[in-house]
């Protein structure tokens, strides 16, 4: 949970983030209401995040990982 509250604190760290999706394994990113509350984070303007579902009120991201 801690890690989950870190990663939508801010908008900022994303080499951090980046690192910490691909050590992790995570392939998507949720993003809706509960985590808009968290803090900062947008994942809308992330180059490694690629938004693949929008309903109006969830939204999920593909990671983009680096080969």
């Amino acid at each position: 949970k801690q890690l989950v509250n870190w990663f939508y604190s801010d908008n900022q760290d994303d080499s951090k983030k980046q690192k910490f999706l691909k050590d992790y394994n995570i392939n998507y990113v949720y993003y809706s209401p509960a985590e808009k509350e968290k803090g900062s984070y947008d994942p809308g303007s992330k180059s490694y995040l690629e938004k693949v579902y929008d309903d109006g009120w969830a939204e999920i991201y593909k990671f983009k990982t680096k080969k």
